[in-house]
Formats: structure tokens, C-alpha cells, sequence
């Protein structure tokens, strides 16, 4: 059996960097994602799909716990044809939208189990789930009302559309970190 020459402690230092840089481009990837998922929601049009809007009823229950001055405001925004957004009334599903490394090759975008809602304590990803493809909810309140949410889909349609552009993240992040753990800059 031959003796292996050459920069041995370089490669293994290399290779060491790699697998740091391999997390690093994942999670460059993965914020990457979030982004343009938040971005979608506030924009109404995740991945280039347009939300379904808001039912009037659910206008006016919104307006309901508004002050005279907050209401008088969106009634005029109402009235110029500008629409209330969907899945934006406080903000905690925007910003509840996050990641996190599970390992050192796959990351979870989306919304974690243990993310509440501020005021009613619900589940995040519950109400996400909601969201995301719809629901009736049969006997709200026990008076007999039904109610229906629509699908407004926000992950599915931005992971479709985003897919190539998260992959070519990470694929420039973990070339430039093979790049420079080699010193091939």
C-alpha cells in the first residue's frame, strides 16, 4: 500500500469549512424564502397569485372594534376601491413566518407550532393552516351561523415560484464557501 502525499491538512480543513458553509447557504436560502413568502402576503399576490378578497362582512366586523376616527379612515380607503388586506389585520401571521435549520441539509420555512397568536393564543400554524386551503367552520358560536374561509394560499405558491430562485441561493452561497475553505477566490 503507497503513502498518500500532498496538502492533506488544507483538504480536511476544507472540507471541514465546507460543511459550515453547507448550513450557511441553506440558511441564505431559507430567509431567502420567508422573504418573499411575508412579501407575498403583504403585497396580496404570493407567487403572482392574487388573494380572493375580503368578504364584506369581515370588513365590517374588522371596522367594528375600531375607533370612530380609525373607521371613518377606512371607509374612505374602502370607498376609493382600495381593498382591506387579507391575513394582515394585526400582523402576527407576517411576522410569525420563519426558519429554522433542522440539519446541516434541510431547513423549515413556514410557521412553527409554538408560535401564538397575541391575542387569542391560537396556534400560528393552525391559523396559517386555515389560510392555506380553506375552511368552514359549521355552527360558529352555536347560534347556527356557518362561516367560510376561503383558500388564500401563501406557502404553496410561493415555494412553486420561488423554487429555482432558492436553489440558485443556494447553490452561489455554497460555491462561494467551497471557493474560499479551498482559497480559490
Amino acid at each position: 500500500m503507497g503513502t498518500l502525499e500532498g496538502p492533506w491538512e488544507k483538504v480536511s480543513r476544507g472540507l471541514l469549512a465546507t460543511t459550515a458553509g453547507m448550513s450557511k447557504a441553506l440558511a441564505r436560502a431559507a430567509v431567502v424564502l420567508r422573504d418573499d413568502i411575508r412579501q407575498g402576503i403583504i403585497s396580496q399576490a404570493p407567487g403572482g397569485q392574487r388573494f380572493k378578497p375580503l368578504a364584506e362582512s369581515t370588513i365590517k366586523l374588522r371596522m367594528r372594534g375600531m375607533s370612530k376616527r380609525a373607521r371613518r379612515r377606512a371607509q374612505k380607503t374602502i370607498a376609493r376601491g382600495a381593498a382591506t388586506k387579507a391575513l394582515i389585520h394585526h400582523g402576527d401571521l407576517v411576522g410569525s413566518i420563519t426558519y429554522q435549520l433542522v440539519s446541516a441539509r434541510e431547513a423549515f420555512v413556514g410557521l412553527l407550532r409554538q408560535a401564538k397568536h397575541k391575542d387569542s393564543g391560537e396556534s400560528m400554524a393552525n391559523l396559517g393552516a386555515i389560510h392555506e386551503y380553506g375552511a368552514t367552520i359549521a355552527d360558529g358560536w352555536g347560534r347556527g351561523i356557518h362561516i367560510t374561509i376561503p383558500p388564500r394560499p401563501f406557502i404553496g405558491p410561493t415555494w412553486d415560484a420561488d423554487r429555482a430562485k432558492v436553489a440558485k441561493v443556494f447553490e452561489d452561497a455554497l460555491a462561494e464557501s467551497i471557493k474560499s475553505a479551498f482559497g480559490l477566490r
